[in-house]
């Protein structure tokens, strides 16, 4: 369990449809969905790279500080304008996340 904004949550791991890169939400531990921590850009491939994301930083301002805090993640010094928002591009410890099989939700699968 971590601690965002006040609220116990365990991060699990699933699958964007669209370019298949990692997805990273956050579930309460009443296990009610929280915040999907992570964007997704279909023009970005990720060539196989199960450990790399886009963080929301614009839906969850100092999610990067969250995720230095309990070292789940490291940024990669690299971004993606849109609009008037830089998602930087992170490089997750697997470890840290739960997966879960054949779910599939929305515009992501978790696996």
């Amino acid at each position: 369990m971590y601690v965002l904004n006040c609220t116990d949550v365990y991060l699990v791991r699933a699958i964007y449809v669209a370019n298949e890169g990692l997805c990273v939400i956050a579930y309460t531990k009443d296990g009610e969905e929280y915040a999907v921590l992570t964007k997704s850009f279909p023009e970005f491939p990720f060539f196989g790279e199960k450990d790399l994301a886009f963080i929301d930083v614009n839906n969850y301002p100092g999610i990067e500080g969250f995720l230095d805090k309990y070292d789940i993640a490291k940024s990669l010094h690299f971004g993606i304008d849109s609009g008037f928002v830089t998602y930087p591009l992170y490089k997750f410890d697997l470890s840290k996340l739960i997966g879960e099989d054949n779910y599939e939700e929305s515009n992501y699968n978790h696996i």
